[in-house]
C-alpha cells in the first residue's frame, strides 16, 4: 500500500471519529445538558440539606438499631423483665 493511499485512509477514519464525537455531544435524550441527574442541584443550599439529610439517614439506621436491641423488653438494658 502506497503512502498516499495510506494517509487517505488514515485521514478519512479520523474524521468519522471527530464526526461521531461531534453527533455524540450534541444529542441529549431531555432536552439540556447535565440533566441526568435524578434531583435538582440548582439550589446549592437546598441540595447540601437534602443530601445530609438523605446520608444522615443512611448512617443513623445501624445506630437506631442497636439502641432498640438493647433497649426493648428483654434486651440488654432490660433484664430484668425477662420471664
Amino acid at each position: 500500500m502506497s503512502s498516499l493511499a495510506f494517509r487517505a485512509i488514515k485521514a478519512t477514519g479520523s474524521a468519522q471519529r471527530v464526526a461521531a464525537a461531534q453527533n455524540v455531544t450534541r444529542r441529549f435524550a431531555h432536552g439540556e445538558a447535565n440533566s441526568h441527574m435524578p434531583f435538582d442541584y440548582s439550589n446549592k443550599r437546598t441540595f447540601a440539606v437534602k443530601a445530609s439529610v438523605y446520608m444522615g439517614l443512611g448512617f443513623a439506621i445501624p445506630f437506631v438499631a442497636i439502641w432498640w436491641t438493647w433497649n426493648k423488653p428483654g434486651g440488654i438494658h432490660n433484664t430484668a423483665s425477662t420471664p
